[in-house]
């Protein structure tokens, strides 16, 4: 009995071509996008403003800003320069994408509560008002 123990498997040298395709049509969006548009439709199923942000704002906003930090970079080069104190902490700092979104995204869940709990102040806050919320809020730091 000289059979080898993994004789039927030898055949696997196929499923490496079907494994690269797989990853280049995982790749045809950037991954943040997808993961996104799967938590919209988990979370504000059927909006489309959040859908429109996902397939409009969120790429250009991560090519852009992924790599851009909040409060690193200049921003903490001119306040080291003006000698303030406590600026090495921006050395641990997120990325401008990372804390618009990690802004943005409570505060149109607290929003949506709010309207659904019949605030005052949110009677008029419809889909313009969103779509003009979110982008003051995306272009609140440049």
């Amino acid at each position: 009995m000289t059979e080898e123990p993994f004789d039927e498997f030898e055949t696997l040298e196929e499923p490496a071509v079907v494994e690269e395709e797989r990853h280049a049509e995982i790749a045809a969006e950037p991954l943040l996008t997808n993961l996104m548009r799967g938590v919209m439709q988990k979370t504000w199923p059927g909006d489309v403003v959040m859908a429109d942000f996902v397939q409009h704002v969120l790429p250009p906003l991560s090519e852009q800003l992924v790599h851009v930090t909040a409060k690193g970079g200049e921003f903490a080069e001119a306040h080291r320069q003006e000698g303030r104190k406590g600026v090495e902490r921006y050395s641990h700092d997120q990325s401008m994408r990372a804390h618009l979104l990690n802004g943005l995204l409570p505060v149109l869940h607290v929003a949506r509560l709010l309207k659904a709990w019949g605030a005052p102040q949110f009677r008029a806050y419809d889909e313009m008002t969103r779509r003009l919320f979110i982008a003051g809020y995306v272009l609140h730091d440049y």
